[in-house]
């Protein structure tokens, strides 16, 4: 993790989870994905709809990524569940 931001998921473990820096940078970084969507929902309301709805979340899955709040599979968890969302793979209509 990035110094600064590793000392606030360790502030936030310590506060909410009895020290736990992990469960604190993955608090921090669902607020910081919730609060990049809720932006994006009130700058741009017109455009979120399809595609467009989904694009805030994955600059929010970035960033935390980047920051390194999120471990490496709670990324590859998130790809593969906007994958599901996106591609209906259980569905009537799915290719293929």
């Amino acid at each position: 993790m990035v110094a600064g931001f590793d000392a606030v998921a360790q502030a936030v473990g310590d506060i909410m989870f009895g020290g736990d820096a992990t469960a604190g940078g993955l608090l921090c970084g669902f607020i910081t994905m919730i609060v990049i969507y809720l932006i994006f929902l009130i700058l741009f309301p017109k455009h979120h709809s399809g595609m467009n709805s989904v694009m805030p979340l994955a600059m929010g899955v970035l960033l935390v990524a980047l920051i390194g709040w999120f471990p490496i599979w709670v990324i590859l968890f998130i790809v593969i569940i906007v994958a599901f969302i996106l591609l209906h793979p259980f569905d009537d209509s799915a290719p293929g």
